[in-house]
Order: structure tokens, then C-alpha cells, then sequence
């Protein structure tokens, strides 16, 4: 059985952990800041330790997805979409294109403050809604296995005609100014 679902809330309930000695010295030791990431452990940062234990994770998980792996980028992102995207894929093509044409327009208004992270998050978004990868295991996040490539699927929107074809090509051109 797996572990139950943390939710969207990640705050440290120091309450639930601790009796109110260890409470009192958990708190003393809590950074200036109040942000639990800025902690020492043993003197180690604890954004450190955090990279670290990613690191471990993700070279435990690397035999099971050399496929996911050696993907673009995009395609790597693909997997983990908004809601927003979700319902652009499942949407008519008029639908698809006007959902793509928003994100492009908000990652042309990023690149034009030169916040090049945004752009690009939102240039995947826009391209991601045509052409994917899915992970068809609707458990993988709670089930301990992780991203494994028997559960992953590559995915594009067939176009019907040369005119919806010409739409796509021209959405994922760079304009001047656009």
C-alpha cells in the first residue's frame, strides 16, 4: 500500500513531530530568515542536502528510464503538464491553437523582459500540447516506482490537412516581435 499523499502543502508541522522540548529546540535552531530551506544540519546547508538526495534518487532511478533520459528536454517536460495544457490536448484544433497561441504570446512577453526561464517554460508548454510523452501508470507518483520507461509514451496531435499542418509550423516559428 503505498504512502499516503502529501497534498500541495510541503510547511513543516514541527507540532506533529515533536514533544514540546524537542519543539522549543527545533525552533531555537530555526534560521533568521524563518525559511526551513536556509537550515543547517550538522552544519551542512539543507538546500545542499536536498541536492544531494535528488542526486541519489535520480542515479537509483536511471536504469529504469534511460528512454525518458535521453529525450529533449521538452519531451521530458511534457510529462508533468498543467491543467491547462491537459485540456488544450483533449480540445478541438481551434482549441489547441488558441491555448498554444496564448502560452507563445506569454513566453514572447518574457523573452522580451529577458526572463529567458519563463520563455522557454512557456515556449514547452505551446509545443507540448501537439507533441508529448505521457505516463500511462496514473499511480507513478505515489507508487515508490517513480518515472520508469514501461510507462511512458511518446504522443502528437495528427493533423487533418495541409491547412491545420501549415497552423502548427507556423506556431512554432520565431517572428520579430510576435
Amino acid at each position: 500500500m503505498p504512502p499516503p499523499s502529501l497534498g500541495k502543502s510541503y510547511d513543516l508541522d514541527m507540532d506533529a513531530l515533536a514533544d514540546e522540548d524537542d519543539r522549543a529546540a527545533m525552533k531555537s535552531k530555526m534560521p533568521a530568515s524563518g525559511n526551513p530551506m536556509d537550515a543547517e544540519v550538522g552544519g551542512t546547508p539543507f538546500k545542499v542536502l536536498m541536492d544531494q538526495a535528488v542526486k541519489m534518487k535520480t542515479a537509483d532511478q536511471a536504469i529504469f528510464r534511460s528512454k525518458f533520459d535521453s529525450w529533449p528536454r521538452f519531451y521530458q517536460n511534457s510529462v508533468f503538464a498543467n491543467d491547462i495544457v491537459k485540456d488544450a490536448r483533449s480540445a478541438d484544433f481551434a482549441g489547441m491553437m488558441e491555448a498554444a497561441e496564448k502560452l507563445k504570446k506569454t513566453g514572447n512577453e518574457a523573452f522580451s523582459k529577458q526572463d529567458f526561464m519563463a520563455a522557454n517554460h512557456c515556449y514547452e508548454q505551446a509545443v507540448s500540447i501537439f507533441k508529448y510523452a505521457e505516463n500511462v501508470d496514473p499511480n507513478w507518483k505515489d507508487n515508490g516506482k517513480g518515472m520508469r520507461d514501461d510507462s511512458l509514451v511518446k504522443k502528437s496531435y495528427e493533423c487533418k490537412g495541409e491547412e491545420e499542418e501549415g497552423k502548427v509550423r507556423d506556431l512554432m516559428k520565431v517572428r520579430g516581435g510576435g
